[in-house]
């Protein structure tokens, strides 16, 4: 069953009642019964999309898995202010970034010691991919944070 989000955009005209269906990696959002969009997350599992919802600019966002409305640069669901959310994810996000570098470029050493220990050097080269792997995929995340900045 899909899980269901709930807030009241304040518009002109009174408050409506905007509805998200969580359901995999897409949402569905509603005014009442009306349709309205389907938001899809990106490959990090999050959604940042700007709308217009009865006359309002909002922006729907998703971070872990918890949907919620940006109006006026307050999220309505948290009550929390969005740059700042945002900032702090980033942090976040960097902080695993690093870790992970710092993982693989230890891992790497590690094979790199222990290959060289050995009779036959290059048969180990192979395993040192996982490693690289670690290393690239964490330096590709630290520019993408940087880049949305």
């Amino acid at each position: 069953m899909a899980k269901e989000y709930v807030w009241k955009l304040p518009t002109e005209n009174g408050e409506k009642e905007i509805t998200c269906e969580a359901d995999g990696n897409k949402y569905h959002l509603y005014i009442g019964d009306a349709f309205i969009k389907t938001v899809f997350k990106n490959m990090s599992g999050n959604a940042e999309v700007e709308m217009t919802i009865a006359g309002v600019p909002c922006i729907f966002v998703s971070v872990a898995d918890k949907p919620d409305l940006v109006v006026d640069g307050r999220m309505l669901g948290s009550g929390k202010l969005y740059e700042a959310e945002k900032r702090e994810n980033s942090k976040n996000l960097a902080t695993f970034a690093l870790i992970e570098i710092f993982i693989g470029i230890a891992a790497l050493i590690a094979f790199v010691v222990w290959s060289i220990s050995k009779e036959n050097f290059f048969s180990y080269i192979p395993s040192f991919i996982i490693p690289i792997a670690f290393i690239i995929f964490g330096a590709v995340e630290l520019y993408n944070i940087n880049k949305k900045k």
